[in-house]
This record gives C-alpha cells, structure tokens and sequence, in this order.
C-alpha cells in the first residue's frame, strides 16, 4: 500500500477570509455609529424642540418686552422682537425686524441711554440692569451682549418691563410717610390735649406739647401722673367704671365732658374723647382733650362741630366748599384751593376760579347737573375733569346736598370735592392691560383656554378654535372641557374626569405638562396633543387653570419614520449570513446577529454585556 501525503497551499485563501471579516467588522462598527448617530440625532432633535419650545414660551410670554438687537452706526437696530415690545410701539412683530429705534420714533435721548448701557455690557461681558422714566411711565430693562466670534458685530438682548405702577406705589408710599409724620407732627404741635396711657397703671405714656402747656405742668411730672390727678371729678374706682365699656368692648369711644386742673390748683372744663387702642405690641387708651372754655362761655356750638368737619376732611383730603344760592356766594376751603392747583384768594373770586378750572367739555354738563339739583330734580354727584393752570388734568368727584328753606326754595348748597385721578389712571391701566393680554391670546399660534374650578371653559384663543375644530369661542365658553375635548384615551378607552391631569392644576394647584394623550375634535377626529395645564390664582385663592397645548401630530410621524427605520437596519443585520458583533473598548459585547448565535450556539441574554471570558 502506497500512502501519498498531499499538502495545499490554503494561505491565500485564509488572508482572503481575514480581509472579509476585517470588512465586516467595519461594516459593522459603522453600521453601529451610525445607529448611535441617529440615535444621538433623534435625542438632540427632541432636546432641542424642547428647549426651543421653552425659550419661545418665555421670549413671547407676557409681562416683558424681550428681544435681540445690534447697534449701528450710533443707533439701535432691531433683529426680532416679541408681541410685548411690538405692542409698545403700537406695531406687529414682523413690521419691526430690522427697524432702528430712531425709526420707530424713540428720542436720542432714549436711544443713547440704552446704547450706553449695551456698551457697558459689551465692555464688562455681564447683564446690566437700569430703569427710567419715558413720556409713559417707568421702564426697568436688563441688557447682556451675546458671545459671538472674533471680528463679528455684538448683539445684545434685552428684556424690559414697566414699573409704572410700582413708582406710583413707591411716591404714593413716601406721600402717605410725609403726610403720616406730617399728622405726628401736628398732633404733638396741636393745642388740643392728646394723651397715651397704660391701661393698667394708667400713667401717661404720651403727652403733647398743647396738654403741657394747658396744664403747666413739665413733661417730668406728667409722666408720673394718671388721668384721675388732673381730673378732680374722678376717684380712681370712678374713673375704673367709666373705663369699663371700652375694656369689655360693649363701647369704641368715650365722649364726655368733665374739668382739668391745672399745676396751679385751676379748672377749666372739657370734652373728652377717649378710645382703647388694641396693638400686638400693647394696649393703650388715647385721649384726645378739647378745652371747651370758650363754647361753655359763648355757647357757640357749631365752632366745635366745624372744627371736627375740617379735621375729618384733611384726613380724607375731602375739599368742602359752600354756596350762597340767595348771595350768589362762593366759598372753598383750604383744600379746594390745592385740588384746582391754584393759590388761595385766587383772583377773581372762587366762583371764577371753579368756571376757569373745569374742563371746557365738561363745563356745561357739571352746570346742568348743580341747576337740576337746585331744582330738585336729581341729587348732585357727578365726576369732571379739572385743568390746573400748568395744563395738567387731574379728575375730580363731586357730592353736594341742597338746602332748602321753609318754602322749600334752595338757599344753600354744601358740597366736597375728591380728587380721584389716581384711581381713574389705575382703572385705565387695567383695561389696557386687560386688552394687551385679549391681544396676546388672539395673537400666538398656541392654542390656550382657560377653567373655572367646574370645569368650564372661561375663554379661548382663535388658535384654540381652529385646532379644535370649532367655528367660534362661544361655542366652547361655559362647556366641561374634558367631557368635549378629552373624555377618551388614545386607545379608546374612557377617561374619567378626576383622572385628568389638568384638573390637578387647580385641585391639587400644581402645574402639569403631558406629551401622550389626545385631543378629541368637534367633527369626532382626534390628534396627540402635548399640554400644560397651570392654577390661576386671584388674590391668593385658586379660581381656576389655564391650559395650553400643541398638536404634535407632525412629530410624531417623524419619530414612527426613524423607529421604522431602525427596524430596516436590524432587519438587514440579522439576515446576514455571516457572524456580525460589536465590542466595546473593554471587550463587552453590545450587539450580536442572528447567525451569531446558530454559530456559536449562544444567545443574546448569554452575551450582550459579557465578553469572551
């Protein structure tokens, strides 16, 4: 028997089978990247709708002016502005790209105000913050220059807000502290007698100058003195009793009249009006003391009473004036000169003064409204506008009550006159403010609706109609929002009301944000909606909830069109006929195909995290 050996030569055929592998494993290390990029994509694509879904929701949210400018050539050009800014300058959005400020009518002034500040922030790479007065009111605004390349021109963002009402508020506050030390300082300069004692030892406390120097005594002694050492008709049990209402609260004030004695041992005869005072830090009675010397004396009563009415007046600011109707005489108090902004004994008269002063539109209806109520036909209360003799307009409220003689014919007419130009500017305010937000909803391409705490739509934008498939508000104002819109789920199954998370907003009030559920059209259709449902509160208390939503139908498709996709790739991986896997750095496996595990008789769970140890 013959053995033969043969021998092949395979080498060739084994550095071939090494090429094909080697392909195949960088087909599979960049079928793997490019798997891991589109992935990458579709989470940067969404992080990025996100956040430039929430920029958009704060660059165009109300409250604030906001947008993006550059400066040129010593103005202030406009890139893109929100709706807030465009309202301010009574225009759209669109119409301001690319306008400069001296375009849009801002003074040079104003523009290099802000260009100053933007120049500031460009130096120093930090927000700057300022506020100003304009021909409207008060602005605060935040500017910040972008970062940019090398060699570009800076651009700037700003933000600006009005303050109007807080500088009111602010001036209205320092007023009522100058008016507040002003009535400090009257009371303790007032000649009438005002004390403050303790209401259990009932030592004086306080003391004002007019009490001193009716008594003669020094600051010193009063201090160690109570109200029954200067009332000589009062014992200190007498003087308990008389307390005694104000102490359980069946009476707020005390009025009588009794006598103070003086350091010298004399009398004179007084009112007194006594209160208890409750504070968090102590109780205390106040007395405020009239020396009614001169009434008893003369028996004048109505000095006294007019006197009460004049300090009643000042401290409502309330201007009294007094018509003569037989004399044809007019007569105003101190007050009524400051409310018609001129000096007192104006020349010319009172009565020239009131007709110089009313608004020539409103003159010849204020005059009819005074000779109806002379008449008898109507009481006098009317509202007109004055003109002060430095053209500002302040508006003015008038009451008056007529009276009359025996033969029922007006011989007097006593009125005041309020100045209520604060409020009218305030109530002016909110009706702009009111018709900028009805402008904002009308507006946005965002569909928005608001609740009550039933349920009820309480109003809803034109996107919100349109979207909805509706031909008006009206016909969704005052209907349950989820039993119209939301009452089913995506699969067809109910959805019970106090499961709807837009409810939690004003039952629970917290926010909520969802991005799986649908909403139902009018014509029955539904489409995946992404919604925020927020509380509204009204003087602290939860009234209700504000919803807005999208119709993310669009997005979607794209992400059933990428995860098809995804499937395509899978697919074309496990039919391969060869052994496809993919190792980390480490050497764990991270994918492996089909005819990896016929191969090598392993099974995904056995190998995806593992490596060949």
């Amino acid at each position: 028997a013959v053995c033969r050996l043969v021998i092949i030569d395979i080498s060739e055929h084994t550095r071939e089978t090494a090429e094909i592998a080697e392909l195949l494993r960088v087909a599979e290390t960049t079928r793997h990247a490019l798997q891991k990029t589109l992935e990458d994509e579709r989470r940067t694509e969404a992080a990025l709708a996100e956040s430039e879904a929430i920029l958009q929701s704060f660059f165009h949210s109300p409250g604030a002016m906001r947008g993006i400018v550059e400066l040129v050539d010593g103005d202030i050009r406009h890139l893109t502005d929100n709706a807030v800014t465009a309202g301010f300058f009574g225009m759209k959005a669109e119409a301001m790209r690319g306008r400069r400020a001296g375009e849009l009518g801002v003074p040079r002034t104003i523009i290099d105000l802000w260009t100053a500040h933007y120049e500031a922030s460009r130096r120093t790479q930090k927000p700057v913050q300022f506020e100003y007065e304009h021909e409207a009111g008060w602005l605060f605004a935040s500017v910040s220059c972008l970062p940019g390349a090398p060699g570009t021109e800076a651009r700037f963002t700003y933000e600006a807000r009005d303050i109007t009402a807080r500088k009111k508020a602010e001036a209205a506050r320092k007023k009522a502290e100058a008016e507040r030390n002003r009535l400090q300082d009257v009371l303790h300069r007032s000649l009438n007698e005002i004390y403050l004692f303790d209401p259990d030892s009932l030592r004086f406390k306080y003391v004002n100058t007019g009490a001193l120097k009716n008594l003669g005594h020094p600051l010193e002694t009063m201090r160690g003195l109570t109200p029954v050492d200067i009332k000589p008709d009062y014992t200190r049990p007498e003087f308990e009793r008389l307390l005694a209402p104000l102490r359980t609260g069946v009476s707020e004030v005390l009025c009588f009249e009794t006598c103070h004695r003086r350091a010298d041992d004399s009398r004179y005869p007084v009112e007194v009006h006594l209160q208890l005072i409750r504070q968090p830090e102590g109780d205390v009675f106040l007395a405020v003391i009239l020396d009614i010397t001169e009434r008893k004396r003369t028996g004048h009563a109505l000095q006294s009473s007019e006197h009460r009415l004049r300090l009643a007046t000042e401290a409502a600011r309330l201007g009294v004036w007094d018509r003569d109707v037989v004399g044809n005489q007019l007569v105003w108090d101190e007050r009524m000169y400051e409310l018609y902004g001129v000096p007192a004994g104006a020349c010319g008269g009172v009565a020239e003064a009131w007709e110089k002063a009313v608004h020539p539109d409103d003159f010849a209806r204020v005059s009819q409204e005074g000779r109806d109520a002379l008449a008898g036909r109507k009481d006098f209360h009317t509202q007109f506008r004055v003109v002060w003799p430095d053209g500002q307009i302040r508006f003015m409220e008038a009451h008056a009550i007529v009276l009359r003689g025996p033969d029922g014919a007006a011989q007097r007419m006593i009125g005041i006159n309020r100045d209520i130009t604060e409020r009218i500017q305030a109530e002016k305010t909110s009706a702009e403010q009111a018709q900028q937000v009805r402008d904002l909803l009308e507006s946005t391409a965002e569909a928005i609706y608001g609740l009550d705490l039933e349920g009820r739509c309480t109003f809803a934008n034109p996107a919100c109609v349109e979207m909805l498939g509706y031909g008006a508000a009206d016909e969704l104002i005052g209907r349950n929002m989820h039993g119209l819109i939301h009452h089913h789920r995506s699969d067809g199954s109910a959805y019970p009301a106090d499961e709807c998370p837009i409810y939690q907003a004003f039952r629970g009030g917290h926010g909520t944000h969802i991005v799986d559920e649908v909403f139902w059209r009018a014509d029955g259709s539904s489409f995946p909606a992404e919604y925020w449902s927020h509380p509204i509160r009204r003087d602290g208390e939860i009234c209700g909830s504000v919803v807005a939503f999208l119709d993310i139908t669009e997005r979607k498709q794209a992400q059933q069109e990428i995860e098809r996709s995804r499937r395509f790739l899978d697919s074309l991986i496990n039919a391969s006929p060869i052994i496809v896997f993919v190792k980390d750095r480490e050497g764990r496996h991270l994918l492996i195909n089909d005819q990896y595990e016929k191969v090598v008789g392993k099974t995904r769970e056995q190998v995806i995290g593992r490596t060949d140890d």
